[in-house]
């Protein structure tokens, strides 16, 4: 069946229905109205020719024009199709249920607000955020600053209590006797008769021989502050700890005291036993480090080791000593005392023998003096009573008193011609020499130089040598040639 031609009852425009349509709702394209087509309908005209079609005529205005905001009416039947409304009407012919479109500023406004609304949206989880963290930023400030306040307070009772507790300790040390220096940071001496002794912590340094002698102390232990320990400090104490972790020293496994900036060993318990190394790397042998340790038999000296202190090995009981020819300096009385020990080599390094560095050894049978020495010093083999003989190289020039005084076992000297002067006393008490010769090269011979030599029967001296005052025994015969 064809199409069926029928009307719009609400715009008038003519629509083309098929017959499968009849029955049901239809949307009118033209005024967008539902219309329901029923099979009653009379049929539309058949179409007329085509003519010219008529132009609406615009609206007439009403009286006074058109209200702003009113739109007007349209004409009775609509527009017709094809035809587009005027300007008046084209929000009204554009928008079905006859409401006013917004103009391009509203939909503007409108964009820019809708636009805030999803942007305040968005960062609403943001603000919480920043203002939670702001909060909390408040708030670890604050407990930090209570922290730093609590750590403050802390450290500041730390210290008061450090310090009255080394006022305590300087208290009590000074109630002992123990004297210090007037900024009370050098420790000077104790006396003798202490037992026991606290070292306070206000003292960075110890004094030289400043215990010397306190044999009665069973242990000091040197405090974390102290940086210096002088020679000897701890000579005769019998046992010296460091505080943990100490910066300045260390103890080794034998209980030696060692200075670890200056390489120097200060230091070995008396009650020590048997024969010690010296730990590679030590230059000094410091003064008394080993004074008065009468069961040391055996002494190990590196190659590293430069200078032994004074007294370093005083009253030891050394068998044997070897002095490495790295050694330069040998202290005054540095094996003083050592009555058990009968050889000793010295280093071909030692230009001089000081001052009773031998001096009461008197089981030292034979000794050789190395040709780099130049001065046999005061009183260096005094009292070495097993001494039997001595060569003297040409390289010494002068003998100083008292060098070989109650060497009563001497027999014979060989004085070189390098030798100017023999000081006095030099050989007094050597009461079994039997002969000395004295070169040309000595001029001047010193005061009881030979006294007391009363098996020496003569002695040949250069004619211009001086002599002093009881130079040779009451019998002697001085000739000079």
């Amino acid at each position: 069946m064809a199409d069926q031609i029928i009307q719009c009852p609400f715009c008038q425009g003519q629509l083309s229905i098929s017959e499968e349509l009849i029955g049901r709702e239809v949307q009118c394209p033209l005024c967008q109205q539902i219309l329901i087509i029923g099979e009653e309908e009379t049929p539309a005209p058949p179409p007329m020719p085509p003519q010219m079609p008529q132009m609406t005529p615009p609206p007439m205005p009403p009286p006074g024009g058109f209200k702003p905001g009113v739109p007007p009416m349209p004409p009775p039947g609509g527009f017709r199709p094809g035809f587009p409304p005027p300007p008046q009407m084209q929000g009204v012919f554009n928008n079905p249920a006859g409401t006013q479109q917004p103009s391009f500023k509203q939909r503007m406004k409108k964009a820019f607000i809708i636009g805030g609304i999803v942007l305040l949206i968005l960062w609403i989880p943001n603000a919480i955020y920043i203002i939670y963290a702001l909060s909390s930023g408040k708030s670890n400030s604050a407990a930090e600053s209570a922290a730093a306040e609590s750590a403050a307070a802390e450290s500041t009772a730390t210290e008061n209590a450090i310090v009255e507790k080394w006022e305590q300790e300087l208290a009590a040390a000074k109630a002992q006797g123990i004297t210090f220096s007037e900024d009370n940071k050098t420790l000077i001496k104790c006396p003798v008769n202490v037992t026991s002794v606290v070292i306070p912590s206000c003292v960075t340094s110890i004094e030289k021989n400043a215990f010397s002698g306190c044999h009665n102390i069973s242990s000091i232990t040197i405090p974390g502050n102290v940086t210096s320990v002088g020679n000897g400090a701890f000579s005769g104490v019998k046992k010296v700890q460091i505080a943990r972790n100490h910066p300045a020293f260390t103890i080794d496994s034998a209980g030696a005291l060692l200075d670890n900036k200056n390489k120097t060993l200060l230091y070995l318990p008396p009650a020590f036993s048997g024969k010690y190394a010296i730990p590679q790397g030590i230059i000094t042998i410091g003064e008394s480090a080993f004074i008065s340790c009468p069961y040391l038999t055996g002494i190990e000296i590196p190659n590293s080791v430069t200078t032994i202190g004074a007294f370093a090995f005083g009253w030891c009981g050394l068998n044997s000593i070897t002095i490495p020819n790295s050694v330069t300096s040998i202290g005054r009385s540095a094996f003083i005392g050592c009555r058990y020990l009968h050889t000793a080599t010295i280093s071909n390094s030692i230009t001089s023998i000081a001052k009773g560095a031998f001096a009461g050894c008197n089981k030292l049978l034979s000794l050789t003096i190395p040709g780099s020495v130049k001065s046999i010093g005061e009183g260096a083999f005094s009292g070495c009573a097993s001494l039997i003989s001595v060569s003297i190289p040409n390289s010494v020039t002068s003998i100083e008193k008292n060098a070989f005084q109650h060497c009563i076992m001497l027999t014979t000297v060989s004085i070189p011609n390098s030798v100017t002067a023999i000081g006095e006393s030099a050989f007094e008490g050597c009461n079994k020499l039997t002969s000395v010769a004295i070169p040309n090269s000595v001029t001047a011979i010193g005061e009881s130089a030979f006294r007391w030599c009363y098996k020496l029967p003569d002695v040949s001296i250069p004619q211009n040598c001086t002599v002093g005052k009881y130079a040779f025994p009451d019998g002697c015969r001085v000739i000079r040639r």
